[in-house]
Protein backbone atom coordinates (compact mmCIF):
# COMPACT_ATOMS: atom_id res chain seq x y z
CA UNK A 1 0.00 0.00 0.00
CA UNK A 2 1.14 3.62 -0.40
CA UNK A 3 1.98 5.93 1.91
CA UNK A 4 1.28 9.62 2.64
CA UNK A 5 3.38 11.48 4.98
CA UNK A 6 2.00 14.49 6.76
CA UNK A 7 4.92 17.44 7.84
CA UNK A 8 4.10 19.83 10.49
CA UNK A 9 6.62 21.98 11.70
CA UNK A 10 5.80 22.90 15.18
CA UNK A 11 7.16 25.99 17.42
CA UNK A 12 5.46 27.58 20.12
CA UNK A 13 2.10 25.66 19.23
CA UNK A 14 0.57 23.99 22.37
CA UNK A 15 -2.91 25.72 21.59
CA UNK A 16 -3.49 24.46 18.06
CA UNK A 17 -1.34 21.06 17.26
CA UNK A 18 -3.28 18.49 19.36
CA UNK A 19 -6.47 19.53 16.89
CA UNK A 20 -4.32 19.46 14.01
CA UNK A 21 -2.83 16.42 14.31
CA UNK A 22 -6.47 14.99 15.41
CA UNK A 23 -7.23 16.41 11.63
CA UNK A 24 -5.14 13.93 10.45
CA UNK A 25 -5.23 10.84 12.07
CA UNK A 26 -9.19 10.74 11.67
CA UNK A 27 -8.58 9.97 7.87
CA UNK A 28 -10.32 7.10 6.11
CA UNK A 29 -7.10 6.19 4.49
CA UNK A 30 -4.86 4.80 7.40
CA UNK A 31 -1.78 3.99 5.88
CA UNK A 32 0.02 7.33 6.69
CA UNK A 33 2.86 8.91 8.65
CA UNK A 34 2.71 12.01 10.81
CA UNK A 35 6.43 13.87 11.36
CA UNK A 36 5.90 16.62 13.27
CA UNK A 37 9.47 18.74 13.41
CA UNK A 38 9.82 20.58 17.24
CA UNK A 39 11.32 23.41 15.99
CA UNK A 40 13.28 24.63 19.22
CA UNK A 41 9.68 25.18 20.96
CA UNK A 42 9.68 26.99 24.36
CA UNK A 43 6.02 26.16 25.72
CA UNK A 44 4.53 22.61 25.92
CA UNK A 45 4.78 21.80 22.25
CA UNK A 46 7.03 18.92 22.16
CA UNK A 47 5.27 17.45 25.71
CA UNK A 48 1.78 17.27 23.99
CA UNK A 49 3.80 15.92 20.84
CA UNK A 50 5.84 13.06 23.05
CA UNK A 51 2.23 12.09 24.47
CA UNK A 52 0.50 12.15 21.06
CA UNK A 53 3.50 9.79 19.87
CA UNK A 54 3.15 7.02 22.70
CA UNK A 55 -0.78 6.23 21.50
CA UNK A 56 -0.46 6.34 18.20
CA UNK A 57 2.94 4.75 16.32
CA UNK A 58 2.60 6.96 12.97
CA UNK A 59 3.37 9.90 14.60
CA UNK A 60 7.21 10.84 14.31
CA UNK A 61 8.56 13.50 16.69
CA UNK A 62 11.85 15.65 15.10
CA UNK A 63 13.19 18.09 17.80
CA UNK A 64 16.03 20.83 16.53
CA UNK A 65 16.85 23.89 17.60
CA UNK A 66 14.86 26.99 16.36
CA UNK A 67 16.05 27.70 12.49
CA UNK A 68 12.56 28.29 11.06
CA UNK A 69 9.55 26.73 9.32
CA UNK A 70 11.49 25.90 6.25
CA UNK A 71 14.59 24.21 7.55
CA UNK A 72 12.18 22.24 9.89
CA UNK A 73 9.96 21.58 6.63
CA UNK A 74 13.27 20.60 5.20
CA UNK A 75 14.09 17.89 7.98
CA UNK A 76 10.74 16.30 7.64
CA UNK A 77 11.18 16.00 4.23
CA UNK A 78 14.29 14.04 4.32
CA UNK A 79 12.85 11.81 7.14
CA UNK A 80 9.80 11.06 5.14
CA UNK A 81 9.11 7.52 3.97
CA UNK A 82 6.20 7.89 2.52
CA UNK A 83 5.28 7.40 -1.57
CA UNK A 84 3.74 10.61 -1.24
CA UNK A 85 4.00 13.92 0.96
CA UNK A 86 1.85 17.22 2.28
CA UNK A 87 2.42 20.17 4.25
CA UNK A 88 0.58 20.90 6.99
CA UNK A 89 0.93 24.03 9.65
CA UNK A 90 0.67 23.61 13.05
CA UNK A 91 -2.46 26.20 13.51
CA UNK A 92 -4.37 24.70 10.69
CA UNK A 93 -5.71 21.76 9.95
CA UNK A 94 -6.82 18.99 7.12
CA UNK A 95 -10.95 19.55 6.49
CA UNK A 96 -11.76 16.58 4.81
CA UNK A 97 -11.62 12.96 6.14
CA UNK A 98 -11.09 11.70 2.95
CA UNK A 99 -8.31 14.12 1.97
CA UNK A 100 -5.69 11.49 1.76
CA UNK A 101 -7.68 8.83 -0.54
CA UNK A 102 -8.19 11.93 -2.28
CA UNK A 103 -4.85 12.33 -3.28
CA UNK A 104 -3.60 8.97 -3.77
CA UNK A 105 -6.61 8.51 -6.02
CA UNK A 106 -5.51 11.16 -8.11
CA UNK A 107 -2.30 10.57 -8.36
CA UNK A 108 -2.76 6.90 -9.29
CA UNK A 109 -5.49 7.68 -11.70
CA UNK A 110 -3.57 10.56 -13.80
CA UNK A 111 -0.12 9.77 -13.25
CA UNK A 112 0.91 13.50 -12.45
CA UNK A 113 3.63 14.34 -10.40
CA UNK A 114 1.56 17.13 -8.21
CA UNK A 115 -1.42 17.61 -7.48
CA UNK A 116 -3.25 20.65 -6.25
CA UNK A 117 -6.67 21.09 -4.05
CA UNK A 118 -8.87 24.39 -2.92
CA UNK A 119 -8.53 25.37 0.36
CA UNK A 120 -10.75 27.63 2.96
CA UNK A 121 -8.98 30.80 4.97
CA UNK A 122 -10.09 31.93 7.98
CA UNK A 123 -9.86 35.57 9.18
CA UNK A 124 -10.67 35.62 12.43
CA UNK A 125 -13.36 33.55 14.11
CA UNK A 126 -15.82 34.32 11.49
CA UNK A 127 -14.60 35.05 8.22
CA UNK A 128 -14.44 32.10 6.45
CA UNK A 129 -13.76 32.20 2.52
CA UNK A 130 -13.19 29.34 0.10
CA UNK A 131 -9.98 29.50 -2.40
CA UNK A 132 -10.57 27.29 -5.50
CA UNK A 133 -8.45 26.74 -8.42
CA UNK A 134 -9.75 28.50 -11.47
CA UNK A 135 -8.73 25.69 -13.76
CA UNK A 136 -9.64 21.78 -13.20
CA UNK A 137 -8.07 18.93 -13.88
CA UNK A 138 -4.93 17.99 -15.98
CA UNK A 139 -2.34 20.67 -16.69
CA UNK A 140 0.49 19.66 -18.70
CA UNK A 141 4.02 21.25 -18.07
CA UNK A 142 3.86 23.02 -21.49
CA UNK A 143 1.17 24.99 -20.75
CA UNK A 144 2.25 25.74 -17.35
CA UNK A 145 4.66 27.49 -19.06
CA UNK A 146 3.21 28.92 -21.75
CA UNK A 147 -0.24 29.92 -20.34
CA UNK A 148 0.08 29.99 -16.62
CA UNK A 149 3.36 31.27 -15.72
CA UNK A 150 2.07 34.57 -14.00
CA UNK A 151 1.34 32.41 -11.24
CA UNK A 152 4.76 31.23 -10.73
CA UNK A 153 6.19 34.48 -11.45
CA UNK A 154 4.35 36.68 -8.83
CA UNK A 155 2.75 36.15 -5.75
CA UNK A 156 -0.30 37.05 -7.62
CA UNK A 157 -1.64 35.17 -10.48
CA UNK A 158 -4.05 33.28 -12.13
CA UNK A 159 -4.82 30.52 -9.24
CA UNK A 160 -3.98 28.33 -11.58
CA UNK A 161 -0.77 27.42 -9.61
CA UNK A 162 -0.71 28.77 -6.01
CA UNK A 163 2.39 29.89 -4.31
CA UNK A 164 2.23 28.28 -1.35
CA UNK A 165 3.33 24.48 -0.16
CA UNK A 166 0.55 23.52 1.77
CA UNK A 167 -2.47 23.28 -0.41
CA UNK A 168 -0.50 20.45 -2.76
CA UNK A 169 0.46 16.75 -2.63
CA UNK A 170 3.96 15.85 -3.98
CA UNK A 171 6.05 12.69 -4.99
CA UNK A 172 8.55 12.11 -2.00
CA UNK A 173 11.24 11.11 -4.24
CA UNK A 174 11.27 14.41 -6.46
CA UNK A 175 10.18 16.00 -3.21
CA UNK A 176 13.52 14.74 -1.92
CA UNK A 177 15.53 16.15 -4.24
CA UNK A 178 14.34 18.99 -4.35
CA UNK A 179 15.32 20.47 -1.05
CA UNK A 180 18.81 18.84 -1.44
CA UNK A 181 21.60 21.69 -1.15
CA UNK A 182 19.00 23.85 -1.00
CA UNK A 183 19.80 27.25 0.72
CA UNK A 184 19.08 27.71 4.17
CA UNK A 185 19.87 30.86 5.12
CA UNK A 186 17.12 32.58 2.74
CA UNK A 187 14.59 34.66 4.77
CA UNK A 188 11.82 35.32 2.02
CA UNK A 189 11.03 33.43 -1.02
CA UNK A 190 11.42 29.55 0.62
CA UNK A 191 8.48 28.09 -0.41
CA UNK A 192 8.35 29.35 -3.95
CA UNK A 193 11.89 28.64 -4.87
CA UNK A 194 11.28 25.05 -3.56
CA UNK A 195 8.12 24.65 -5.76
CA UNK A 196 10.04 25.85 -8.56
CA UNK A 197 13.00 23.56 -8.33
CA UNK A 198 10.13 20.91 -8.43
CA UNK A 199 8.45 21.81 -10.97
CA UNK A 200 11.53 22.57 -13.36
CA UNK A 201 12.75 18.73 -12.28
CA UNK A 202 13.39 17.01 -15.64
CA UNK A 203 10.80 14.17 -14.36
CA UNK A 204 8.04 16.87 -14.09
CA UNK A 205 5.43 16.23 -16.60
CA UNK A 206 2.12 17.58 -15.29
CA UNK A 207 -0.11 18.61 -12.53
CA UNK A 208 -3.52 17.91 -11.35
CA UNK A 209 -6.20 20.37 -9.87
CA UNK A 210 -8.86 18.61 -8.12
CA UNK A 211 -11.83 21.24 -6.83
CA UNK A 212 -11.77 19.29 -3.31
CA UNK A 213 -11.84 21.81 -0.12
CA UNK A 214 -9.34 19.29 1.78
CA UNK A 215 -7.10 22.47 4.23
CA UNK A 216 -8.04 25.30 6.58
CA UNK A 217 -5.97 27.94 6.58
CA UNK A 218 -5.92 30.13 9.59
CA UNK A 219 -4.54 33.58 9.06
CA UNK A 220 -1.39 34.55 11.18
CA UNK A 221 0.90 37.46 11.16
CA UNK A 222 2.26 38.70 7.37
CA UNK A 223 5.50 39.40 6.23
CA UNK A 224 4.87 42.55 6.70
CA UNK A 225 6.13 42.16 10.28
CA UNK A 226 9.24 40.94 9.53
CA UNK A 227 10.44 43.53 6.12
CA UNK A 228 13.70 44.51 7.19
CA UNK A 229 16.61 45.06 4.93
CA UNK A 230 18.24 41.73 4.98
CA UNK A 231 14.96 40.29 3.32
CA UNK A 232 16.54 41.77 0.04
CA UNK A 233 19.09 39.42 -0.26
CA UNK A 234 16.78 36.57 -0.21
CA UNK A 235 14.06 38.43 -2.70
CA UNK A 236 16.76 39.03 -5.33
CA UNK A 237 17.92 35.29 -4.90
CA UNK A 238 14.18 34.39 -5.51
CA UNK A 239 13.94 36.90 -8.96
CA UNK A 240 17.27 35.50 -10.23
CA UNK A 241 16.20 31.65 -9.99
CA UNK A 242 12.66 33.06 -11.75
CA UNK A 243 15.05 34.58 -14.49
CA UNK A 244 17.17 31.40 -14.83
CA UNK A 245 13.48 29.46 -14.92
CA UNK A 246 12.64 31.99 -17.92
CA UNK A 247 15.61 31.30 -19.98
CA UNK A 248 15.22 27.25 -19.37
CA UNK A 249 11.86 27.49 -20.83
CA UNK A 250 12.37 30.23 -23.35
CA UNK A 251 9.55 32.23 -22.14
CA UNK A 252 8.75 35.58 -23.78
CA UNK A 253 10.06 39.22 -22.63
CA UNK A 254 7.09 39.83 -20.76
CA UNK A 255 7.15 37.21 -18.42
CA UNK A 256 10.79 38.08 -17.60
CA UNK A 257 9.27 42.19 -16.79
CA UNK A 258 6.03 40.45 -14.71
CA UNK A 259 8.56 38.52 -12.99
CA UNK A 260 10.15 42.20 -11.92
CA UNK A 261 8.01 44.61 -12.00
CA UNK A 262 7.06 44.17 -8.05
CA UNK A 263 10.09 44.42 -7.06
CA UNK A 264 10.40 48.22 -6.71
CA UNK A 265 7.59 48.40 -4.01
CA UNK A 266 9.27 45.47 -2.32
CA UNK A 267 11.87 47.85 -2.05
CA UNK A 268 9.60 50.73 -0.94
CA UNK A 269 8.48 48.85 1.76
CA UNK A 270 11.77 47.64 3.37
CA UNK A 271 13.07 51.46 3.21
CA UNK A 272 9.33 52.17 4.84
CA UNK A 273 10.08 49.76 7.53
CA UNK A 274 13.72 50.54 8.12
CA UNK A 275 12.46 54.62 8.99
CA UNK A 276 9.60 53.05 10.97
CA UNK A 277 12.10 50.87 12.81
CA UNK A 278 14.47 54.19 13.80
CA UNK A 279 17.63 53.05 11.55
CA UNK A 280 20.44 55.68 11.37
CA UNK A 281 19.85 57.77 8.11
CA UNK A 282 23.38 56.62 6.83
CA UNK A 283 22.63 53.21 6.92
CA UNK A 284 19.26 53.56 5.03
CA UNK A 285 21.05 55.50 2.28
CA UNK A 286 24.11 52.92 1.95
CA UNK A 287 21.39 50.76 1.46
CA UNK A 288 19.00 52.11 -0.93
CA UNK A 289 22.25 52.80 -2.72
CA UNK A 290 22.92 49.05 -2.88
CA UNK A 291 19.56 48.45 -3.61
CA UNK A 292 20.32 50.18 -7.38
CA UNK A 293 22.41 46.92 -8.10
CA UNK A 294 19.72 44.13 -7.51
CA UNK A 295 18.88 42.91 -11.25
CA UNK A 296 15.32 42.75 -10.42
CA UNK A 297 15.42 46.47 -9.44
CA UNK A 298 17.04 47.60 -12.71
CA UNK A 299 14.62 45.40 -14.99
CA UNK A 300 11.95 46.65 -13.27
CA UNK A 301 13.22 50.29 -14.10
CA UNK A 302 14.16 49.65 -17.33
CA UNK A 303 10.88 48.26 -18.39
CA UNK A 304 9.36 51.47 -17.17
CA UNK A 305 11.31 54.40 -18.60
CA UNK A 306 11.36 52.39 -22.21
CA UNK A 307 7.59 51.03 -22.29
CA UNK A 308 5.65 53.92 -20.02
CA UNK A 309 7.98 56.77 -19.40
CA UNK A 310 4.43 59.03 -19.75
CA UNK A 311 1.42 58.83 -18.22
CA UNK A 312 2.27 56.99 -14.84
CA UNK A 313 1.27 58.62 -11.79
CA UNK A 314 3.53 60.46 -9.52
CA UNK A 315 5.04 58.08 -7.15
CA UNK A 316 5.07 55.09 -9.98
CA UNK A 317 7.68 57.57 -12.06
CA UNK A 318 9.51 58.32 -9.05
CA UNK A 319 10.24 55.07 -8.23
CA UNK A 320 11.38 54.22 -11.51
CA UNK A 321 13.47 57.37 -12.16
CA UNK A 322 16.76 57.79 -11.36
CA UNK A 323 16.70 59.31 -7.95
CA UNK A 324 19.66 59.60 -5.47
CA UNK A 325 19.39 57.92 -2.19
CA UNK A 326 18.90 61.08 -0.67
CA UNK A 327 15.98 61.87 -2.69
CA UNK A 328 14.38 58.34 -2.39
CA UNK A 329 14.70 58.55 1.59
CA UNK A 330 13.13 62.23 1.60
CA UNK A 331 10.90 60.71 -0.50
CA UNK A 332 9.88 57.55 1.73
CA UNK A 333 9.42 59.87 4.74
CA UNK A 334 6.71 62.25 3.29
CA UNK A 335 5.07 59.04 1.71
CA UNK A 336 5.27 57.37 5.36
CA UNK A 337 1.40 56.68 6.04
CA UNK A 338 0.89 53.56 3.83
CA UNK A 339 1.65 49.74 5.01
CA UNK A 340 3.96 47.60 3.59
CA UNK A 341 1.28 45.43 2.12
CA UNK A 342 -0.60 47.90 0.81
CA UNK A 343 2.19 48.91 -1.59
CA UNK A 344 2.86 45.21 -2.07
CA UNK A 345 -0.63 45.28 -3.73
CA UNK A 346 -0.61 48.39 -5.86
CA UNK A 347 2.03 47.24 -7.53
CA UNK A 348 0.83 43.81 -8.20
CA UNK A 349 -2.41 45.73 -9.18
CA UNK A 350 -0.29 47.78 -11.41
CA UNK A 351 1.68 43.98 -12.74
CA UNK A 352 -1.89 43.17 -13.85
CA UNK A 353 -2.53 46.17 -15.23
CA UNK A 354 0.43 46.40 -17.54
CA UNK A 355 0.64 42.50 -19.07
CA UNK A 356 -3.04 43.13 -19.71
CA UNK A 357 -2.15 45.86 -22.15
CA UNK A 358 1.39 44.17 -23.55
CA UNK A 359 -1.27 41.27 -24.41
CA UNK A 360 -3.97 43.46 -26.25
CA UNK A 361 -0.70 45.53 -27.85
CA UNK A 362 0.56 42.02 -29.71
CA UNK A 363 -2.69 41.13 -30.74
Amino acid sequence: MKTISFIIPVYNSEKTISKCIASIQRQTYKNIEIICVNDGSTDNSLSILQSLKIKDNRIKVISQKNQGPFIARKQGILSASGDYTMFVDADDKICNKNAAKAILDTFTNHKVELVQFSFYSYHGQYIKKRHRNSVLGNISLKDLKRKYYFDYLSSEGKGVFNVILWNKAYITALLKDSVANFNTNLRFGEDLLLLLRYISDYRFHSMYNIDFCLYSYYTGIGISSSFDENIMDSYGELKKTQMNLCDKWSLCEDAKYYCNLESIYFLFGIVKCMIDNKKDKHSILDYINKSNSFECIKIAKHFFRCDYSKGLYEELNFLTSNYSPEQYYQYTIQHNHNKPELFMHIGNCICKWLCIIRQLQSR
